[in-house]
């Protein structure tokens, strides 16, 4: 195994060896690029925009690279996204690209082919002949599970910044891909793989039987529209139980979902080990996902609160063994999060390795008096040499 002292750390790219750390750093591989996520309503002209912006149909409407005008702002206002990843620095953002399990486009194809079959499902014409072929989705499927399979060792490292408006269906992809990553860490054969990434794609469908004005509710549910909000498992589960390209396995993610561990969940209070492994692991999926993402009622809840959260009910909400594992493939500090650190200085999260998911690669962008950084070191985190004070919000 390769030293994790600060100047001798190897990077891997790929399974192949990189540069070492301090090479790294100063080389043309590196550019100095530090990414933020920063709210819609604080963007300013100039900022560059760091990962691809795509419309309702998941066609790329601003690319990464691109500095904001007012025009753009406008479009990103108007698009009803709250949040977007802007580059602190300059130059090269190949980190980012090789941090993205499956890439983006492929993401955004799937997410509007959910679309189309929740829309299909709640104009009931979702049959073998009529709406959108169930085919489609299947092979949605089977993609994210060939993506994750040739990364066999593949951490979550990047938030997944959704836009109100599809938040459903955006909600439902983000969950597979973290389902079958969790599925891959616990070794589910393929097929099974195949079946949980199918029925966390369809797993939220019976919401497309409730009013929108429930899902958007910006204020606490009515003990009445809660009701409402736990009948969409069975909801979902009834528009697929006569879908024979449909199995069993991946049915059990769309009824199971939102069962707990200690039986208090619903829609049938079932417990332990009786509920199915695809729907204890939507369970952990479902609830990490919702949290970190930004709600119409409610701001995006930091990763590492998000993980401390699913830690606090492990056990009672969610099969202890899965968050375990859970905790070891998603990083609680992503490419993007600053950070306060013990010297004082701001940092930024640039990569996070693999084989330590908890002390990511950062680079120093502010000294202790919030002025920007003169040399912008970069910092290996398991070096020792300096810790993590506090998690900064976005702006």
């Amino acid at each position: 195994m390769p030293s994790r002292d600060a100047t001798e750390t190897t990077l891997y790219k790929d399974g192949r060896m990189g540069y070492r750390l301090d090479e790294w750093a100063q080389s043309d591989t590196w550019k100095g690029i530090a990414l933020k996520i920063i709210r819609v309503d604080s963007l300013k002209l100039g900022m560059q925009i760091a990962r691809d912006l795509f419309g309702p149909n998941g066609i790329i409407l601003l690319r990464r690279g691109v500095n904001l005008t007012e025009a753009m702002i406008r479009s990103i206002s108007r698009l009803n996204y709250a949040s977007i990843y802007i580059s602190d620095g300059i130059g090269d953002d190949q980190s980012v690209i090789e941090a993205e399990v499956i890439p983006e486009a492929k993401r955004h194809e799937a997410v509007n082919i959910v679309k189309q079959f929740c829309a299909a499902s709640s104009s009931n014409k979702l049959s073998q002949n009529a709406g959108l072929d169930v085919s489609s989705v299947v092979k949605a499927a089977k993609d994210i599970v060939q993506s994750v399979m040739e990364n066999p060792n593949a951490v979550i490292s990047l938030i997944d910044l959704k836009s109100f408006d599809d938040y459903t269906f955006q909600h439902s992809v983000s969950t597979c891909l973290l389902a079958v990553v969790l599925g891959r860490r616990v070794r589910l054969p393929i097929g099974n793989l195949e079946d949980l990434a199918l029925g966390t794609l369809l797993h939220d469908l019976g919401k497309m039987t409730l009013p929108l004005t429930i899902l958007n509710k910006p204020g606490k549910l009515t003990l009445e529209e809660f009701e409402l909000i736990k009948s969409h498992p069975r909801a979902g589960f009834d528009l697929l139980s006569s879908n024979r390209f449909i199995s069993a396995h991946a049915k059990a993610v769309v009824l199971q979902h939102q069962e707990k561990f200690n039986g208090t969940g619903y829609p049938k209070g079932m417990s332990g080990k009786d509920i199915h492994i695809n729907g204890r692991i939507g369970a952990v999926v479902d609830v990490y996902d919702a949290l970190t993402s930004d709600r119409s009622y409610r701001p995006r809840i930091l990763p590492h609160r998000a993980l401390a959260i699913l830690r606090d009910g492990s056990g009672s909400h969610f099969d202890s063994e899965l968050v375990d594992t859970f905790l070891q493939m998603v990083t609680p500090y992503p490419i993007g999060t600053h950070l306060r650190l013990s010297s004082g200085e701001e940092a930024a999260v640039i990569t996070v390795p693999r084989a330590n998911i908890h002390q990511p690669i950062i680079q120093v962008i502010a000294d202790a008096n919030g002025q920007p950084s003169a040399d912008k070191r970069v910092i290996d985190l398991s070096s020792g040499e300096i810790q993590i004070q506090s998690v900064l919000e976005a702006e």
